[in-house]
């Protein structure tokens, strides 16, 4: 759907979006993750949502598993690619206003 809308039982409706999950190392396993997830949900659901999004690395294994034994599935494949090295990137310059004609 356009501007990132979907339809909500015939509504039109923002997505809730999901930017970023973390449970440090030590306290992973002990279902932080599951509350974090639920807890999300419930504001999204508070605020009148009726669809999460969210991105997960490929290689987060762990995380793509919570995310299935919660319901969530695959929708889209994000792809990227490394052109260059952060030290061989140059600072843009500032665009400079576009000239004006006399009238």
């Amino acid at each position: 759907p356009a501007c990132g809308l979907g339809a909500c039982h015939g509504y039109w409706r923002r997505p809730a979006r999901c930017n970023s999950v973390c449970v440090i190392e030590t306290y992973r396993g002990q279902g932080i993750g599951l509350g974090l997830m639920r807890q999300a949900e419930s504001w999204a659901l508070q605020r009148g949502t009726c669809d999460i999004r969210l991105s997960v690395w490929n290689f987060n294994e762990t995380a793509i598993r919570l995310y299935k034994e919660l319901g969530y599935e695959i929708r889209t494949h994000e792809m990227g690619k490394r052109i260059g090295l952060i030290e061989n990137l140059q600072p843009t310059e500032t665009p400079s206003a576009p000239a004006t004609s006399p009238v």
